[in-house]
This record gives C-alpha cells, sequence and structure tokens, in this order.
C-alpha cells in the first residue's frame, strides 16, 4: 500500500512537472517579447538611462566588429554618445527563445535594424542578428551578454 501511494504521489508530481514546463515556456516567450518591446521603446526614445537598467552591472555588449564594451554604466554611457544628435530608429523582432545548459540562461535572438541619420546627416540603415544572453534578476529580465553580428 505504501509502495501505491508512493508512485501515485512521484506519478501526480510528474504530470505537473510535464503540464507546467510548456506554460513556463509560454510565459518567458511572451517575457522577453515584452522586453525586447521595452527595449525598442527605451532605444526609440533614446532613453540611455532606461537602457542602461536593461543590462546586469557587469554585462558585456559585443558589437558585429567585435568590439565589445563591459559594464551596464560604459553601455549607457555608449547608447548617450550614439543618440547624440543623431535620429535612430530601431526595430527589434525576435525570433527564437531557447534554454541554454552551457550559460544556464535563457537566449533570446531575432533581427534588427536601425535607420535614420548621424548628427552629420549621413544616412543609416544597419541590420543584422542579435543573440542575448538573459538572466532574472528581482523579477526583471536582464542582458548578461549581447552579441550582434550583421
Amino acid at each position: 500500500m505504501i509502495k501505491y501511494i508512493r508512485f501515485k504521489l512521484f506519478f501526480a508530481a510528474f504530470l505537473s512537472a510535464a503540464f507546467t514546463w510548456p506554460l513556463q515556456a509560454q510565459d518567458v516567450d511572451k517575457e522577453m517579447a515584452t522586453f525586447a518591446q521595452q527595449f525598442q521603446d527605451a532605444y526609440n526614445k533614446e532613453d540611455h538611462a532606461t537602457l542602461q537598467t536593461y543590462y546586469t552591472a557587469d554585462a558585456v555588449r559585443v558589437a558585429s566588429d567585435g568590439t565589445s564594451i563591459t559594464g551596464a554604466g560604459n553601455i549607457g554611457a555608449f547608447w548617450a554618445a550614439q543618440f547624440k544628435d543623431a535620429d535612430l530608429t530601431l526595430s527589434l523582432t525576435q525570433t527564437l527563445v531557447s534554454w541554454s545548459d552551457a550559460n544556464y540562461a535563457y537566449v533570446a535572438k531575432g533581427t534588427y535594424q536601425v535607420t535614420g541619420a548621424t548628427a552629420k546627416g549621413d544616412k543609416i540603415n544597419l541590420s543584422g542578428t542579435y543573440s542575448n544572453i538573459m538572466s532574472k534578476q528581482d523579477g526583471a529580465w536582464k542582458i548578461v551578454k549581447s552579441e550582434l553580428s550583421n
């Protein structure tokens, strides 16, 4: 009788986990889509202070040319410099959210396009892909590492 009760408890726990995981994955997809939209909105408002809050303190941003910036403060300063007297618009399309065992974190991937003009009036039309390693800290998603490519 005890073995039967243990089996029922195990089976109930297994079923609960089996049906809960897809729901959790759907929640993460929605949360990451919301994060991408908020990031895009802050960028398009040229709100470098808000963009800075989307990174962990020790975050790394790797540009498509291989240069990197480390630290949320430095990344925020980078955004401030990018926005100075420029007129830029960002469009993000998230294409995949997946769990990475190697990073023990979620990875959000997608495409980006930046259009507009520099302070000198030079046209800008950049596009490529992004891959963000994400971590949830104090209930908010943060970028741990962002890699861009053309």
